[in-house]
């Protein structure tokens, strides 16, 4: 059996949200039970929220849609295939905080189109009230690895570039790093070649490193 077979035949119905007080929705990855990545979502105030951290990623090709979901309440909700990949890599951590993530904390529906516009609206303030932003590096992590590996050795490199290196959260960093700044801080250290230069400039190419507001 495969897990498509094991979907849920209802799809998740999302409740109204109280666009006027930012209201927002919080996820929570749910323990391991088999192949199926289980959540619950918690409304709240986001004047009021508890702790959170946001995930940032980029949703792949619209072809994608509706094959991969997670469950929710016993139901489907659909999600991109890179979304499901990094829930099921954090969900082997010890200790998961509750999540922002727009592909489940904003209903999808086309019933709910108002609230999309609202909340996409809102996402700069969602992601400045998190304790952190996550940006799922997707296929660049073996060069980022690379990268930070190489740089560790060195003690005095540019603060912009330890803070892209070590957090890569342009909404709780002092500085936007750009490709240029990493091909110059390459040049002047040589501890950067050339292959890895063109991974982290496509990384930092990403849709989130665009959303500096």
């Amino acid at each position: 059996m495969t897990v498509n077979d094991q979907a849920p035949r209802k799809t998740y119905t999302y409740q109204p949200l109280d666009d006027i007080q930012h209201q927002i929705r919080l996820v929570e990855l749910l323990p391991p039970d088999g192949e199926l990545v289980w959540v619950k979502l918690h409304t709240c105030y986001l004047a009021k929220a508890p702790a959170f951290e946001a995930l940032s990623f980029t949703w792949g090709p619209a072809e994608d849609k509706g094959s991969s979901f997670v469950v929710c309440g016993g139901c489907a909700i659909d999600v991109p295939p890179v979304l499901l990949a990094h829930l099921h890599a954090l969900r082997q951590l010890p200790h998961v905080p509750l999540l922002w993530i727009d592909a489940l904390s904003i209903s999808q529906s086309s019933d709910h189109r108002v609230e999309r516009r609202v909340a996409l609206g809102n996402i700069p303030i969602i992601y400045r009230s998190a304790h952190r932003t996550l940006c799922f590096p997707g296929r660049h992590l073996s060069s980022l690895k690379a990268i930070i590996a190489a740089t560790r050795s060195i003690g005095n490199y540019d603060k912009p570039i330890s803070e892209c290196l070590l957090a890569t959260d342009i909404y709780h960093s002092t500085y936007k790093v750009t490709p240029d700044m990493l091909q110059a801080f390459g040049n002047a250290k040589g501890t950067i070649n050339r292959a890895m230069v063109r991974d982290i400039g496509a990384f930092l190419g990403q849709q989130y490193f665009q959303r500096y507001i």
